[in-house]
């Protein structure tokens, strides 16, 4: 497997990841956007921000100029631990070739 093809998938699995955990967090379902090439670049029809574009913050951008990127946003309860070892294994295998932030959702960080 390529370098290239390596990273889309490791960014692909990354933003599911992503994807599940807020949809979980936030209680609010969306789906994707209305078209293919805008997937969290622009807001899905469904959203009060339908068709504006995602803010993301400077040290997200930042990061992602050089390796994607996994937010893994948690608490420390009973089920965030399946979690917590997916994300883990996932650090584990692509240690050194992604950056990792990891917040508390309880405000923790």
């Amino acid at each position: 497997m390529d370098i290239v093809s390596r990273k889309y998938g490791i960014a692909s699995l990354i933003a599911l990841i992503l994807i599940a955990f807020g949809f979980n967090a936030a209680g609010a379902e969306y789906s994707l956007g209305s078209e293919s090439d805008d997937w969290w670049t622009e807001y899905p029809d469904q959203s009060t921000g339908a068709g504006g574009d995602v803010s993301h913050p400077d040290w997200v951008l930042d990061a992602l100029e050089s390796k994607p990127v996994l937010i893994y946003v948690h608490k420390e309860c009973d089920y965030c631990v399946p979690q917590t070892e997916a994300v883990q294994k996932i650090i584990d295998e692509f240690s050194g070739e992604i950056t990792i932030f990891e917040l508390g959702a309880d405000g923790s960080d």
